[in-house]
């Protein structure tokens, strides 16, 4: 919804799902007086409310000089680096998410948490108070971003969970001109609309979503012609409409930084001063580069020579372009088989095929 619809349908909104956070959190509050009744009663100021929000979306003005903040002052600035931490992304909020999806999708969690917790420890590097980790834990550090390319990976970037994406927005976008959803004063709003008025927003649930689409009398939103995927059969001919291209980007949550290195630590011998763990001082097997790009093309059509056509053209835009890629079938062009290709060629080779590969394993099994 709020990296493919919204962006779609509203290029220059700029708009995250952490604002409608904040949105619904003041929507929350000024509905309900019972609860702003219980923040006073339990003490809390405006400031609070306002270090809730922070912990949600960030500072509000990001150019008031070295310290943006208003819910805390500089000297509590650890605080912020418990919920979601900018400065090196090890939070609570994404232990909370690699545990849960780990758990649900059947993949091992390969760090611990809780020795994290339990060996942090709040120290003053540059004038600002830091959460820093014991020396020792660094391999967990390690193991937690790894855990999360992991499942970027296998579930959130896998190429069908990128395709089914791309076919819910289609059938959002088709959806959102004969949806309507009563707002603020009775007003009905599109689903994108919706995103600027916190009681229709309420209402945008899957559940209603399908709903309006499966028992709308509106020719237009048809069930077959809304959800649906876009495949016709090209009879030997594609064009541009018929490929869809995905560059997606796998990272360990800094782009091309190692993020521990970002991290501050502090030893068993001299517990309160700051120091750095620098990779070449863990372990020569840790991972070099920290960020990928994979360019995938997802055709349309449909029928074994539509499949072979598709590929084709894949394959010639990536010796166009000089990008290394990677045939999984077990024939050359074979219906059904798909293909890896990484924006940034790794290898001299351009192609790896069965032929190579026997033959290698042939050589080795002589030696």
């Amino acid at each position: 919804f709020d990296m493919l619809f919204i962006p779609q349908v509203l290029p220059h909104k700029g708009w995250k799902h952490e604002d409608a956070s904040v949105a619904m959190f003041q929507y929350m509050l000024e509905e309900n007086s019972d609860v702003r009744e219980a923040i006073k009663e339990a003490g809390l100021s405006e400031d609070d409310v306002m270090f809730i929000e922070e912990q949600i979306a960030g500072p509000k003005d990001t150019e008031q000089g070295d310290w943006p903040y208003k819910g805390r002052p500089r000297e509590m600035s650890y605080l912020y680096e418990i919920v979601a931490n900018r400065r090196n992304g090890i939070d609570v909020d994404k232990w909370d998410y690699l545990a849960r999806d780990s758990h649900f999708l059947g993949i091992p969690m390969s760090f611990d948490h809780k020795r994290i917790m339990t060996f942090a420890r709040v120290l003053e590097v540059d004038g600002k108070k830091t959460i820093c980790a014991r020396d020792k834990e660094v391999h967990e550090l390690y193991e937690m971003f790894s855990t999360r390319n992991s499942l970027h990976r296998k579930a959130y970037k896998h190429k069908t969970t990128r395709i089914v994406e791309r076919m819910i927005t289609e059938a959002f976008v088709e959806a959102n001109d004969h949806i309507r959803i009563q707002g603020t004063g009775g007003r009905l709003l599109k689903m994108s609309e919706a995103i600027d008025d916190m009681l229709a927003y309420t209402k945008l649930t899957d559940h209603f979503v399908i709903q309006q689409i499966r028992t709308s009398q509106d020719p237009q939103l048809a069930q077959e012609s809304v959800i649906k995927i876009m495949v016709e059969e090209s009879e030997g001919k594609l064009t541009a409409k018929d490929f869809v291209v995905d560059v997606v980007k796998f990272d360990y949550g800094m782009k091309e930084r190692n993020p521990v290195d970002c991290v501050w630590f502090y030893s068993k011998d001299n517990p309160t001063k700051p120091i750095k763990v620098h990779q070449n001082q863990v372990s020569h097997m840790l991972p070099m580069v920290f960020k990928e790009e994979q360019l995938r093309v997802y055709s349309t059509g449909t029928g074994r020579e539509a499949c072979s056509l598709a590929q084709s053209y894949f394959i010639r835009l990536c010796n166009m372009k000089k990008l290394a890629y990677e045939s999984q079938g077990d024939e050359g062009f074979a219906h059904g088989s798909s293909y890896l290709t990484p924006v940034r060629q790794p290898l001299a080779e351009t192609r790896i095929n069965d032929t190579t590969k026997k033959r290698k394993l042939s050589e080795i099994n002589e030696m």
